[in-house]
């Protein structure tokens, strides 16, 4: 398994009793001390104690596996990440009309705010003709420059890389 607690982990350790004796050590001391503990229960069991607060227990597997059952769906609505410790969003309705999976931000859990994933951002060139039309050139002169390759409509024929 893997675990992750923050430098201040007298607090995270003081929240579970079998483990509650163990905040005053030092950093080897703890390890050691951590490792042998943590062997006396299954994972599932340390996943439960520190379900609350700014620590988590993770199974030890593949990033596909752990992608795959943190997976959220951009059609299903807003992904809620303020729990999660790992989390994907797969971009089901991106532009380059493919799926993409990006990594949440998880790391940033406020308290009192709510993090908002993007949406994707327009393919490269997509808003070439509008951004020219604003600036004053009429519809013969963008089509002149996209000809030319003084601008351009796209960087290539897939909005990413495969």
């Amino acid at each position: 398994m893997f675990f992750a607690a923050p430098t201040e982990k007298g607090a995270a350790l003081a929240r579970v009793p079998e483990l509650e004796d163990l905040s005053g050590l030092g950093d080897v001391e703890l390890i050691e001390s951590l490792a042998e503990r943590f062997a006396l229960h299954p994972v599932s069991h340390w996943q439960e104690r520190f379900i609350e607060g700014s620590s988590a227990v993770v199974p030890l597997g593949s990033l596909s596996i752990n992608r795959e059952a943190g997976l959220h769906l951009e059609s299903e609505g807003p992904a809620d990440i303020r729990q999660a410790t790992y989390r994907a969003i797969r971009h089901d309705r991106h532009p380059m009309r493919r799926w993409v999976d990006l990594v949440a931000p998880n790391a940033v859990r406020p308290d009192h705010a709510t993090i908002t994933i993007p949406a994707a951002a327009p393919k490269p060139g997509a808003q070439t003709r509008a951004i020219l039309s604003h600036l004053g050139h009429s519809e013969a002169e963008i089509a002149t420059m996209i000809e030319a390759g003084v601008a351009g409509e796209g960087w290539s024929l897939r909005y990413l890389p495969e």
